[in-house]
């Protein structure tokens, strides 16, 4: 199994082994044990091309921040809106700040009402 079954750390968050990190990122575990020899394993799962215009001058990722939440990239972002990695990249550069503002309110409506059903449904499991 190699480097696959070693402890490894991703974005300070420490995973029993590559293959778990993979499954717990949503990636392959060749995309895992490619970044650990090409030495980008902090960029696993921050999707295609990971920072390359979002950086601020010293090198490191531009921090996103929306509704008093912090990303700390673009792609994250996307996500959390449950849309492609590059959603937020591509609206950012065509000006479109709408779509974003209005995709971004939708997914913190939809993280809301999932709370509350958890809650409703343990108060009534109670």
């Amino acid at each position: 199994m190699g480097s696959l079954s070693m402890p490894i750390e991703i974005r300070g968050r420490r995973y029993k082994s590559a293959a778990a990190a993979a499954r717990a990122l949503n990636l392959s575990p060749s995309t895992i044990s490619s970044h650990l020899n090409r030495g980008t394993l902090e960029n696993a799962g921050m999707g295609r091309g990971f920072g390359a215009s979002h950086k601020t001058s010293n090198g490191l990722r531009k921090q996103i921040v929306m509704g008093g939440r912090i990303f700390p990239s673009y792609s994250a972002l996307s996500r959390f809106m449950g849309m492609s990695d590059g959603y937020v990249a591509e609206a950012m550069r065509r000006k479109q700040y709408d779509r974003i503002i209005k995709a971004f309110m939708r997914a913190v409506e939809k993280e809301r009402a999932a709370a509350a059903r958890k809650a409703l449904d343990d108060t009534i499991s109670s």
